[in-house]
């Protein structure tokens, strides 16, 4: 039955999944000096029963009056009672502040970030059926007089590894007002990509980016929500999980896997109407929540400059000096989103020195059958091997891979020899200071 808004309604939404106040963040989590065999995931830290919200919700009558409900009537109030649990003490004062801005006209700039499902792999249409293209419309739909403009910045088969050395391009650069993140099925759950994760989160809240946390699901009930989740919780951001939504209604037979995906993660036009209608359904809520004059409660900017990847970028052919290339040539990748990398057909050295306290590589695999092995020396110690054979996988890809981690940002030598008569592209270099 299709929910109508209603002060009754969305007053029930808000005293059980958001209280509009600042939540100051708690310290990032501090690395380990060696990762433990099996990383325990950690555990969501406990809702207090009695939240400070305020005693008198405010309801902004005008904002109630223009709201637009959801093309689709796919989500009930029990399931999104499920997918919002986490925001209780959720600070969406920077998200109110972007509303403020669309309602009054100015052009706003909506961003989405995140692996294959972001980009809209098995949706019909990426521009008009996938959750980010949703997502987009409810601000187009809400404030007719805004100029709302959309930056997907979906990458399939990558993690927040790369998201968060690749955001000050793809996402800050580019203007983004408010930003939802989704790595849920990409990412594993463990302490290094918290690490990663929260990074990610803490660029963007330090450049006054309004963020969402978006929890996906593999058909196995798979997800690093949890992990994420405690990120979400300890910065004060909202959450949604598309996860909690439909996995108790396939549990209970009221809905198939195989109506919302076509295989075991991408869900299909009705799987990101599902998700969309989730974003629409909770937007409405704050905007109805919403003052026409917000006092932005800042997340303490001095907590979210610790985290370990904060100052992170990353280098290609045309920005990295190197002191040796050999056998590599700078190549353009038509296959790839990533331009001007490196490759060999019979192998190749390529060294230079940099300082940094963690690097990565991405690199493409291949089903070929043509591609080699990279080993990676860092002042002279073999640190890694990058294998970009890919021989009965399911396709080529580009894969990242950490190489060298350290707690101090020190100069250090860096060294990449591929054996002689193989093939190998080294796509991007991932630096952090």
């Amino acid at each position: 039955m299709k929910r109508t808004v209603s002060i009754l309604l969305i007053s029930a939404m808000l005293l059980t999944t958001l209280a509009l106040f600042g939540c100051q963040s708690a310290p990032p989590v501090d690395e380990p000096d060696t990762a433990p065999d099996e990383p325990s995931v950690p555990e969501v830290p406990a809702e207090p029963d009695e939240p400070s919200a305020p005693s008198v919700p405010y309801i902004n009558e005008e904002n109630l009056a223009r709201l637009i409900e959801p093309t689709t009537d796919l989500v009930d109030d029990e399931a999104f009672a499920r997918a919002t649990q986490y925001n209780r003490r959720a600070n969406v004062t920077l998200l109110q502040s972007v509303m403020n801005r669309a309602k009054a006209g100015e052009s706003i700039t909506v961003a989405t970030i995140g692996g294959s499902i972001t980009a809209g792999t098995a949706s019909s249409n990426k521009l008009k059926t996938s959750y980010s293209a949703i997502f987009r419309d409810w601000w187009v739909d809400s404030f007719p007089d805004a100029n709302v403009t959309l930056v997907n910045a979906g990458i399939g088969a990558t993690t927040s590894y790369l998201g968060v050395h690749r955001v000050q391009k793809d996402i800050i650069d580019k203007g983004a007002d408010v930003c939802i993140i989704e790595f849920s099925v990409n990412d594993y759950s463990d302490s290094y990509f918290k690490l990663t994760y929260e990074s990610l989160v803490a660029r963007l809240l330090h450049n006054d980016i309004a963020v969402i946390l978006l929890f996906m699901v593999k058909q196995t009930g798979a997800s690093t929500q949890q992990n994420n989740a405690t990120t979400g919780i300890e910065m004060g951001v909202p959450m949604i999980s598309y996860g909690d939504a439909v996995m108790p209604l396939i549990e209970a037979g009221e809905l198939a896997w195989e109506d919302i995906s076509p295989d075991d993660i991408h869900p299909n036009d009705d799987g990101h109407a599902i998700v969309g209608e989730l974003l629409h359904e909770f937007l409405n809520m704050v905007f109805v929540y919403t003052p026409n004059e917000v006092t932005v409660v800042p997340t303490r900017k001095e907590l979210l400059t610790q985290t370990k990847y904060f100052n992170s970028y990353l280098l290609d052919s045309q920005s990295l000096e190197a002191d040796t290339v050999e056998g590599f040539a700078p190549t353009a990748q038509a296959y790839s989103t990533f331009q001007n990398g490196w490759r060999t057909m019979n192998g190749g050295v390529i060294e230079f020195t940099a300082t940094f306290s963690r690097m990565g590589a991405m690199y493409r695999k291949t089903v070929d059958g043509k591609s080699g092995k990279c080993q990676v020396f860092v002042d002279g110690k073999l640190v890694a091997t990058l294998d970009g054979d890919y021989t009965g996988g399911w396709g080529d890809y580009d894969r990242t891979d950490q190489f060298f981690s350290s707690r101090k940002t020190e100069e250090h030598t860096v060294r990449l020899v591929v054996e002689d008569g193989m093939a190998f592209t080294l796509v991007r270099l991932l630096v952090a200071e």
